[in-house]
């Protein structure tokens, strides 16, 4: 799990998945929880209508991993949802720029080093 931000008073639908187990997902600030089976692909939605930070965890004692499946929560203002969804674009599209950078001259340096 990771990070999720979502912005307030606003329908949100998380698709959730799993390989192998059978996740319980819970949410402190939220009534009961949300499973599903192996593989299914299950859609659950909120609409949060207060702003803070929550911590996601797994509601079912899994395995060994356990104690890592863990994620915050960040409920964010619709203003604030708007400033990090934009700077989230402008840092995916600085990485994909140097990745593409980086394999051209990765190719560059194959074709020189094939001749």
């Amino acid at each position: 799990m990771n990070n999720l931000h979502v912005p307030t008073n606003r329908p949100v639908i998380i698709d959730v998945s799993s390989k192998g187990r059978h996740p319980q997902l819970q949410h402190p600030g939220a009534a009961g929880e949300a499973g599903h089976h192996s593989g299914q692909l299950v859609s659950i939605w909120f609409e949060a209508t207060q702003t803070g930070h929550f911590e996601l965890a797994c509601a079912q004692l899994c395995g060994l991993g356990h104690y890592r499946m863990r994620g915050d929560v960040l409920i964010d203002t619709p203003e604030e949802f708007a400033k990090w969804q934009a700077e989230t674009r402008r840092r995916r599209r600085r990485a994909r720029r140097r990745r593409a950078r980086r394999e051209e001259v990765a190719l560059m340096f194959r074709s020189e080093t094939t001749r």
